[in-house]
């Protein structure tokens, strides 16, 4: 079994573990100390996952105005425990 120590160090890990149990208020709090350091490296490894919504993250969607994240449509997450 994974520890918490273990889930911390691998964010996404957590983050998907969020997204499964409906948690979608602590998923949009991982990334807000990035998005207000300007750290988007961290944000935009996301991306990937169509489940994923960047539009909390302003200073994220700043920095990449144009190139087609305004109108991104973000997937349910098809196996999300209802809460």
């Amino acid at each position: 079994m994974w520890s918490l120590e273990y889930l911390q160090h691998d964010a996404s890990i957590l983050w998907l573990a969020y997204k499964v149990i409906g948690d979608d208020e602590s998923t949009k709090q991982m990334f807000v100390e990035y998005d207000e350091r300007n750290d988007f490296d961290r944000i935009a490894d996301y991306l990937s996952y169509g489940h994923f919504d960047p539009r909390p993250y302003p200073n994220f969607m700043q920095a990449v105005a144009g190139q087609g994240l305004e109108e991104r449509e973000v997937l349910d997450l098809p196996y999300r425990c209802d809460r």
